[in-house]
C-alpha cells in the first residue's frame, strides 16, 4: 500500500512545491539554531489535537457538524505543517511520517460521504466491515439495519474459525416395521417394532502446530446389534509446498490401522493423489492411485487404480485377502448451476458404472440425482434434496430405490461441522404402495414443517 505522503502526491489539491516553508510558525531558513524548539512546537501543536486518539474530528479540531469545505481546508493546513517530505532531519521526518498517517486516514474517512455517516453512527471499528450495500444506503435507518447484518455474519464466522471440531453421527433406523399392512398390528404397534439397527460416529479436532504442519485427532465409535467398538488416532498433514502435501496417520487403540497420503499438483490443471492404508506389518497396504486433468472448461477427466489386497512372496501370506483390484475413469463438471460426475469402474469381482447429479433450483435448494448398476450392487437409484435453511444450516432429505436393496429414506441436517444422517430401511422389496408411502409422508412432514415452523422461524430472525 502507498504511503499517506505518496497519496498526497498524487492529489491535485496538494502540491509539495507550493507548501510554504514555515513549519508550525517557525521558518526553517531563519530559525537553522531552533531546530529543538521547532520539534517541541509540532509535538505540542499535534498532540493537542491527535496523540492517541481516534477522533478524527479532533485530529482537525472541527465539529461533527463541520462542512466538507472546513474538512478540506483543515486537511490543507495540516500538511503544510506535517507533510514528511518538507523535513530533512531524519528524526523529524519519522515524527511527521507518523503524524501525516493519522491525518490522511482522518481525511479519507471524513472526506467521503458514506465513509463519513458509518464512522458518526458506530465509530472506527465499524469501516473494517465489508459494506456489500455501499452507495444503496441512504438513511441511518438502512445503515444501522446493515451494519448488524455483517455483524452477526462475522460473528458467525468467528465462531466458525474456533470450532475447529467436526462430528458426524450417523444413526441408521430400521423401519420396515412401520410400512407393513393392518394385519401386521395397530400403527402404534407397527412404531413400536421400529429400532436402532446401527449407530456410528466420528469425531475429529484440528489444530496448527505450525505454518506448515496440522494435526488432527480422530475418534470413531461403532455400536451394532448390542456389539460396540471404537478407535482413536492422529493424523498429521505436511504441507511441503503449494503443489505438494502429505498426510500421515495411524490409530492407538484394539486394530492397528496406518495410512499414508499424497497431494500432487504438478500443474495448475492436472493432479495425482495416491493413498495407502496397511491393516497390519504382515500384509502389503491396499494403495489407490488417483490422477486428474482439466479436459475442458469446468470438466476434470480422472482414472484411478486401486491395488486391494496382494501379497509379496513371503510378506502377507497366510493373511485372508478381503478386497480386489479395480480400475476406473469417470469425468466430473461443476458449475455454479449444476455438478455432475459419472464413473465406470471395472474389477475381478466388482464392476459398475455410476452417476451423480446435482442442480440448483432456487437459491438455498438443491437436487440431488444419483444412481448405479453392478454386478455385485444391482440397480440402485437415489433421488432427494438439499435446504439452506439458514446460513451455515443445511437439510437434506433423499429416498432411494434398488434391486435387490429395495426402499430406503435418509434425512439429514448439518451445521459448523457438525451433521446427523439419519438412513431408514423401509422395505427390502420395490413395493408400489410402500414407495408411494415413503415419499409422500417425508414431502408432507416437510412442507408442514417448512410452513408452519422454518418460515415463520427465519421471517421473524430477520426482523428482528
Amino acid at each position: 500500500m502507498a504511503s499517506y505522503s505518496e497519496n498526497a502526491k498524487s492529489r491535485p489539491d496538494i502540491n509539495i512545491e507550493d507548501l510554504p516553508d514555515d513549519i508550525g510558525g517557525l521558518n526553517y531558513d531563519d530559525h537553522v539554531d531552533d531546530e529543538e524548539q521547532i520539534m517541541e512546537d509540532i509535538e505540542k501543536q499535534l498532540n493537542e489535537a491527535m496523540y492517541n486518539t481516534t477522533n478524527y474530528y479532533a485530529i482537525f479540531n472541527l465539529p461533527r457538524t463541520c462542512s466538507a469545505e472546513e474538512i478540506k481546508e483543515a486537511y490543507k493546513r495540516l500538511c503544510r505543517t506535517f507533510h514528511p517530505d518538507k523535513h530533512t532531519d531524519p528524526q523529524k521526518r519519522q515524527l511527521a511520517q507518523e503524524r501525516f498517517q493519522k491525518i490522511g486516514t482522518a481525511y479519507e474517512v471524513l472526506s467521503d460521504p458514506q465513509k463519513r455517516l458509518i464512522y458518526d453512527a458506530y465509530g472506527e471499528k465499524a469501516l473494517t466491515m465489508p459494506w456489500t450495500v455501499g452507495p444503496l444506503l441512504k438513511t441511518p435507518e438502512q445503515l444501522r439495519d446493515e451494519y448488524e447484518r455483517l455483524a452477526r455474519q462475522k460473528r458467525e464466522e468467528q465462531i466458525e474459525n474456533l470450532i475447529q471440531t467436526k462430528t458426524a453421527l450417523q444413526m441408521h433406523v430400521d423401519g420396515r416395521a412401520l410400512f407393513l399392512g393392518p394385519e401386521y398390528g395397530t400403527l402404534a404397534q407397527r412404531m413400536a417394532n421400529v429400532n436402532l439397527a446401527r449407530l456410528a460416529m466420528k469425531h475429529s479436532y484440528q489444530t496448527q502446530l505450525t505454518n506448515n504442519l496440522q494435526v488432527t485427532m480422530n475418534s470413531t465409535l461403532i455400536a451394532q446389534n448390542g456389539r460396540g467398538g471404537g478407535n482413536l488416532g492422529p493424523t498429521f498433514r505436511h504441507t511441503v509446498s503449494p503443489q505438494l502435501v502429505l498426510e500421515y496417520g495411524c490409530t492407538l487403540l484394539n486394530t492397528f490401522v496406518g495410512s499414508f497420503k499424497a497431494f500432487y499438483q504438478p500443474t495448475s490443471d492436472s493432479f495425482v493423489n495416491v493413498k495407502s492404508t496397511a491393516a497390519s506389518l504382515w500384509k502389503p497396504p491396499t494403495t489407490s492411485i488417483v490422477m486428474g486433468r482439466s479436459i475442458a472448461k469446468n470438466m476434470t477427466g480422472f482414472m484411478s487404480y486401486n491395488t486391494g489386497d496382494w501379497r509379496l512372496g513371503p510378506w502377507g501370506s497366510g493373511m485372508k485377502l478381503r478386497s480386489n483390484s479395480a480400475l476406473s475413469v469417470g469425468v466430473a463438471s461443476n458449475t455454479e448451476e449444476r455438478e455432475f460426475q459419472t464413473e465406470l469402474q471395472v474389477g475381478i469381482l466388482d464392476t459398475h458404472i455410476s452417476g451423480q447429479y446435482k442442480r440448483k433450483m432456487t437459491s438455498r435448494t438443491h437436487l440431488v440425482v444419483s444412481g448405479s448398476v453392478g454386478n455385485q450392487s444391482g440397480i440402485a437409484a437415489d433421488i432427494g434434496a438439499e435446504h439452506r435453511v439458514i446460513a451455515k444450516t443445511k437439510l437434506g432429505a433423499s429416498v432411494s430405490l434398488g434391486l435387490p436393496a429395495g426402499i430406503g429414506l435418509r434425512f439429514s441436517i448439518s451445521r459448523l461441522g457438525q451433521s446427523l444422517a439419519i438412513p431408514v430401511v423401509v422395505s427390502p422389496e420395490l413395493r408400489p404402495l410402500t414407495l408411494l408411502a415413503a415419499v409422500a409422508v417425508p414431502a408432507s412432514l416437510w412442507l408442514l414443517t417448512n410452513e408452519f415452523i422454518i418460515s415463520p422461524w427465519r421471517t421473524k430472525r430477520l426482523n428482528r
